[in-house]
């Protein structure tokens, strides 16, 4: 993959882990404080209704992206790789540079992957990089986790799907290691853009992607 496009990536996720580390707020629940991550709740377009109260044993298979760390650094980094010339200049990191210097460090992860599991969640696994941690639940499992209420929605081209009706909520210990809580709703998914084929040519299958696979896929 070219490499401006790898920094493209990179400086994306840099200003999301910043955006994320600047709106969090805190507030005490039952005893424990936690902080309300900074992702937006679900608008709802013309012609999606709300149905009622999702059903607690609602399967919910969830996403925990974590921060990046020292982001700065790794902000000039990629800043003097795109602008210089210089041959003397690293242009490039290796996967195991990068874990290094700005993945989330195993403590960090281990301490998400731990809070998930005494939650509740199953199949809990930290991906290599360390920057997602996947997991299986239920929608009790991730109301009591993450301190929110799920609807049903049937959405304006009729599919049966759910979403979380309030903000998103983590322990307070975890707020310098989490970024984002992702499969907490089904409302909005995501697309893969394609083209049709001209005459001639040979189709191709097009398939979706699970996040833990976004580090093989960019490098």
């Amino acid at each position: 993959m070219p490499s401006h496009f790898r920094l493209k990536l990179l400086v994306a996720a840099i200003g999301m882990a910043a955006a994320a580390s600047v709106s969090a707020t805190t507030g005490a629940v039952t005893g424990n404080t936690f902080v309300a991550l900074a992702q937006n709740t679900v608008a709802l377009r013309q012609g999606d209704v709300v149905s009622g109260a999702l059903e607690t044993s609602q399967p919910i298979h969830i996403e925990v992206a974590l921060k990046l760390r020292n982001p700065e650094q790794l902000h000039t980094f990629l800043a003097t790789a795109k602008s210089s010339t210089l041959s003397m200049v690293q242009h490039k990191l290796s996967s195991q540079e990068f874990a290094a210097s700005y993945s989330p460090t195993a403590d960090q992860a281990n301490k998400v992957a731990a809070y998930l599991q005494s939650a509740g969640f199953t199949n809990v696994v930290i991906a290599p990089n360390r920057l997602m941690i996947s997991a299986d639940g239920r929608a009790d499992t991730a109301q009591a986790a993450f301190k929110t209420t799920f609807s049903k929605v049937r959405t304006h081209d009729g599919r049966a799907a759910f979403m979380n009706n309030g903000g998103v909520h983590i322990p307070a210990a975890l707020q310098d290691s989490v970024l984002s809580v992702i499969g907490l709703q089904n409302v909005h998914q995501a697309h893969t853009f394609a083209k049709p084929v001209q005459a001639g040519f040979t189709t191709q299958a097009v398939t979706g992607h699970n996040p833990t696979e976004f580090s093989s896929i960019y490098g």
